[in-house]
């Protein structure tokens, strides 16, 4: 909370502008992303760049349970889940932009995690045989990606084309996405402290996705350092993507149809 607010007073110093708002959600919890996406529909007229940046990494497995009391890992449900609902139940605001997008920061793991388990991992997607936390972050990034194409591809067929979609990955940033690891993790992401961005030049490339005229209108691409790069074919698999979005609309209990429609 003190954080927000000290960001908020930066850009407001920065900025000049006082109409900066704060909203909070719990992406972990079904009920709290679903009641935030509510809030929002009712309060803005409209969202011209939606940024799904928030992640989670956790070296132990998770339990949360979804809307309909099922148990699920915490790390499918921050990483994609949650992402996947507000994408679908914020459509009405981006739709009513003249030129929306949106911008899913993912992950270079999501191809480690295809390449391990021979594209989405179907087969233990919630980590209930085997927990391995970087083989799980992955699957959870490699499924966003999957879901930022077929959302795309799902956008044309709707005919809607002021809203474009994409993937990036930011890089390798000192952030707070370590801060449950244990010692030994935590101090190996320590030693890579000499290659990795700052938190403002790991900015560059979402910045870039979010605002370049340069990429206006492009949508279901995947983006690091600033350029358009081919995401791992596995994410490409239109197959696997129709049924990771069949999964998800399961586990969160949202149609996606009645957003697309609307």
């Amino acid at each position: 909370t003190r954080t927000a607010e000290k960001i908020k007073s930066e850009i407001v110093r920065e900025t000049g502008n006082q109409k900066v708002d704060i909203e909070y959600v719990d992406l972990s919890d079904q009920t709290s992303v679903n009641e935030f996406a509510t809030r929002l529909n009712k309060k803005y007229e409209r969202i011209d760049v939606l940024i799904n940046n928030a992640g989670l990494m956790l070296p132990k497995r998770r339990k949360v349970v979804n809307y309909d009391n099922a148990p699920i890992e915490m790390m499918f449900q921050v990483n994609f889940l949650a992402v996947f609902v507000l994408n679908l139940k914020l459509l009405p605001l981006l739709k009513n932009s003249e030129s929306a997008r949106i911008v899913n920061v993912g992950s270079s793991t999501h191809r480690i995690s295809a390449r391990i388990n021979g594209g989405f991992n179907f087969r233990d997607c919630m980590g209930n045989d085997s927990y391995e936390m970087f083989s799980q972050y992955g699957n959870s990034k490699l499924a966003n990606h999957m879901c930022v194409l077929e959302l795309s591809r799902r956008l044309k067929e709707h005919n809607v084309r002021n809203v474009t979609v994409n993937s990036l990955n930011p890089g390798t940033i000192p952030s707070g996405i370590t801060r449950y690891l244990g010692s030994f993790l935590a101090y190996g992401h320590l030693l890579l402290q000499p290659i990795n961005k700052t938190v403002t030049s790991g900015s560059y490339t979402t910045l870039f996705v979010a605002t370049s005229p340069a990429i206006r209108g492009v949508t279901g691409k995947w983006y690091e350092h600033c350029v358009e790069v081919p995401c791992s074919p596995a994410a490409k698999d239109q197959t696997s993507a129709m049924r990771v979005w069949s999964l998800a609309e399961e586990l969160t209990g949202v149609t996606a149809e009645n957003f697309l429609r609307s």
